[in-house]
Parts: C-alpha cells; structure tokens; sequence
C-alpha cells in the first residue's frame, strides 16, 4: 500500500472519529404551539441533526418529512387546548396588561399539557443511566419540564428564544433593560420616549416583571415539584443556569442596548433562499403585469374569520386595482374578483421573493417581519396583539410601510394605503436600505445559531459567559437597596445628631435658668 493510501486511510479514520467524539445527545422541549414558531425552530434543529447530533424533540408540532437523528414525541392536542381557542380579530383592542396577563397564563397551560403528556413518561422510561448533553428550550414556557434535567445528569441549557427581547430573556441572561430607553415587548414606543411614555413603560415593565417573578415562575415550580419531586432544584435557579440565549433579534431592528456576551441575535433563522414557486403561483405572479400584493395574516389569524364587513371593504378595493392578490385565506371565497387567488397555504419566504410582490399585507408578526425586510418587500401592517404593534411601527417610523387598525378598515381607507405604498418608491426605497443593513452580517443567523449551541457542548456548559448580574433580584439590579441605604442612613444620622444637639441645647438652657 502506498503512502499516499495510507495518508487518505488515516484522514478518512480521523475524520470518523472526529464525527464520532463531536456527536452529542440533546433533549429539545418546545412547548408552544404555534406554526410559525416550529418553522423558526426548524432549521436549528435540522442543522444539528445534519453535523451528526441526535436529538429528541418534544413539541405540538414534528417534522414534515422524518430528518436522520432527529427523534421527533410529538405532543398531540395542543393547539386543540390552546391556539384555536383564541378569536384574535376580537382581541386588536385589548389592553397590554391583558396581554401580559394572558401570555403568561397561555404558557402555564402549555407547559402544563406537555407536562401531563405521554411524552414526558416515555422520557421518563429512559435507562438510568442515559444522558443527554444539552438541553435547547424556549425561555418561557418550558419552566415546568425542567425538573426532569436531574434524571438525565443536569446538562448545560440553551434557550432559543422565538421572541426578540422581551424582559425574561434579558432576566436570563443577565441583561440590562433599563425601562427609560428599552420599550417593553408589547408596547409600539421606540428608545426615545417622553416623560408619560416613559411611565407608562415602566409601569408595564414592573407589572410583567412581578406577575414574572412572583406569580408565573412560582406555579411553574409548584407544578415541577409536583410532577417530579419535591427534592429537585427550583425552576428558577436552574433557569437563571442558562448557559447562552439565542435570540430572535436584529440590533438593525430592535433598541440598541448594552448585552451580555451570552445573548445572540440570530434574526431571521427561518429564512432560506427561495425555492421554485408551484406552477399555478409562478405563472399567476409572471403574468401579474401590473404587479401582485401578497395577503396573510400568519398562522394563527384566520383571514376567513374577519367580519363581513372587513372582508367585503377589503375585496372591494381589490376589484379596483390592476394589481393581482396572492391571498392566503383558510376556506372558499365564491366572491372574490378575477384579479384575486386564494389558498389555504402559501409557500411565504419564496413568494415574497418574486420580483413582481410590491407589497405585502401582514398581520406584522415578527417572523414575517423578518422575511419581508430579507426580500426588501414594504408592508401594510394589521396589527392584533401583543408584539405586532410594536413591529408595524417600527417599519411605518424607518418609512418602510403603512400601519391600519383592523377596527378601522374600509373599503376607502385599504384603498388609499395599497395605492400609496405601490405608487410612492420611497417605501421600496426604505425597505431595500433596512433590507441591506439586516443582512449584513459576518456569519449567517444559522451557523451562529449552530456555532454557538456547539460552543456550549465544547465548552461545558460555557460558565464564563454568565455573568453575575443574573442572580441578582430588581432591587439589588438596579442599585435600589444601595440607593435606599444612601438615602436612609443619613438621615436617620442626621436626625440622632439633631435629635443629641437640641437636648443638649435644651439642657444648657435648663442649667442657666
């Protein structure tokens, strides 16, 4: 055998081994149950299955088609017990407090599911002395599960956060979000805010952070001890043991501000380049002469559940366009006009790539969001709930869209925004320039989203990214208890010596009298 055999035998054996020794065992508990959340999930998981990992994932959703070394406990019923009890066009005026008040609740009640499920005993079954080497969660709504890391010898925990930066994941990792220049997730308020903003945003801030802190983490823990023993560690020391956060992030997008080197952004995981168009959509976008708009309201709001009256403004002012529809709605649409095509799925990311999509009607979710700032693509934003708000005008501030109340849409007022977004350049204009800037990036949102979870495994959980400031509570965070004491303790001396000085005073007086 000659040497140069030899050498191409002894790579292919390292390579092997290298293969071998890098290959970990990771547990996935994904409990919320959205759509569009599994999509932003799925290239995270299929990355790390592909580089050789074996994971098992327990989630509402599974993978569409079975992924090598991916081992998918499907949770069945969730979105039966959760999502699809939700009328969302009936909630667009509901307040942020009731927003936050129910999102926490929302994620009780799906860590709970999961918790009572079969997929947790068959995890429950596995042999004594099986390990996993990492755990990937989401940062709320998970909480519950992590009373079965003792079992499996405590692995180090990555959060993949499909949220932007809501205050639980700066709390996690140890971030600052200091309440007079970071707006809270649900509030449509930029870092420049005045003195009533600024209340209104601290008063929202400290609501979540109590209702956070002393509410929903405590019944998360109740039903951990519960389910798997008193003896296990509390739900929040083992969550305030979170080696990185990835998040779904852009500092392009979102409020700059001052974060800790275990949280990284990686925006717009989820969006791959474009694949080729069925061929009903393709040949309907080629011959769109005039242009197409897309329409969708994501995957929880149903466009085939907006009023009569929403629905009839919104196909009326379609009829007067010379511009063709793409809109993703759930049933059949007998009414619709002849420059109008419906379905109940719609391939999103490479539609939005057609070079005839001049704009896009969304419901402004942050996924979305994301993948129309990719395609440079200006919207008209309909927001309903919680962050959209926030989304939406963030691109109306940049010059990149127009933003509608679903209460006020009618024929007149959809007219006038459609016709203002395709005929003012400025908006495409806008949205190319962001588009540039969000893409700009040393490495793609996935391999910084695969280094980093590896970096973890290589490192042993990464200890040295933590920092101290995690473990500290609200008043010790904010320097309160110092403040406090600064204030307190010279009074209080001044009072004693005032207090000493006067009786003595009162004394000498005594004494010449």
């Amino acid at each position: 055998m000659n040497t140069i055999n030899k050498s191409i035998i002894a790579a292919i054996f390292l390579l092997s081994y290298v293969s071998i020794i890098n290959s970990a065992n990771i547990l996935v508990l994904f409990t919320l149950a959205s759509r569009s959340v599994h999509i932003w999930h799925t290239p995270l998981l299929t990355a790390l299955a592909n580089k050789g990992h074996n994971l098992t994932v327990i989630s509402p959703d599974a993978q569409k088609t079975p992924v090598p070394n991916l081992t998918d406990l499907q949770v069945d019923g969730m979105y039966e017990g959760l999502t699809d009890q939700y009328a969302w066009e009936d909630l667009t005026e509901s307040s942020t407090f009731y927003w936050i008040s129910e999102t926490f609740a929302y994620f009780e009640n799906a860590c709970s599911l999961v918790l009572k499920s079969d997929r947790i005993k068959q995890l429950l079954d596995y042999p004594p002395d099986f390990k996993f080497d990492l755990v990937l969660i989401e940062p709320v709504g998970s909480e519950c599960l992590l009373g079965i890391l003792p079992k499996f010898g405590n692995p180090p925990i990555v959060s993949v956060s499909s949220f932007a930066l809501p205050h639980w994941v700066l709390e996690i990792t140890g971030t600052s979000a200091n309440p007079s220049y970071v707006p809270y997730a649900y509030l449509p308020h930029n870092d420049k805010m005045k003195f009533p903003e600024r209340m209104y945003n601290s008063i929202a801030y400290l609501y979540s952070y109590v209702l956070y802190n002393y509410n929903y983490l405590p019944n998360m823990d109740r039903e951990a001890r519960y389910f798997f023993g008193s003896d296990i560690p509390s739900v929040y020391n083992t969550l305030k043991d979170t080696s990185i956060t990835l998040s779904n992030y852009h500092p392009t997008l979102d409020t700059p501000l001052a974060t800790t080197p275990n949280l990284i952004p990686i925006a717009a995981i989820q969006v791959k380049e474009p694949k080729p168009l069925p061929a009903d959509i393709q040949t309907f976008l080629d011959e769109a002469t005039e242009g197409a708009i897309y329409f969708s309201f994501g995957t929880n709001v149903r466009s085939d559940k907006l009023s009569l009256a929403t629905r009839k403004a919104i196909l009326e002012a379609f009829a007067e366009l010379p511009q063709r529809v793409l809109w993703k709605f759930e049933s059949d649409l007998p009414d619709a006009p002849k420059n109008v095509k419906i379905s109940k799925w719609l391939p999103q990311n490479d539609i939005l790539a057609h070079p005839n999509i001049k704009v896009f009607i969304t419901h402004s979710g942050l996924h979305s969001t994301h993948e129309t700032i990719t395609r440079g693509v200006p919207v008209i934003g309909v927001p309903f709930m919680v962050d959209q708000h926030t989304n939406i005008k963030k691109l109306v501030k940049l010059g990149c869209g127009i933003q509608l109340e679903y209460k006020n849409i009618r024929k007149d007022t959809f007219l006038r925004a459609l016709r203002e977004i395709i005929g003012n350049p400025s908006y495409r204009e806008n949205m190319k320039q962001l588009s540039a800037r969000f893409q700009d990036n040393l490495n793609s949102p996935l391999e910084t989203a695969v280094f980093w979870t590896e970096y973890v495994i290589r490192h042993k959980g990464a200890p040295h990214l933590q920092t101290g400031a995690k473990n500290l509570n609200f008043i010790q965070f904010y320097l309160l208890d110092i403040i406090a004491f600064l204030i307190i303790t010279p009074t209080v001396l001044f009072s004693m010596i005032k207090s000493i000085f006067f009786r003595k005073k009162s004394k000498l007086k005594r004494k010449h009298n």
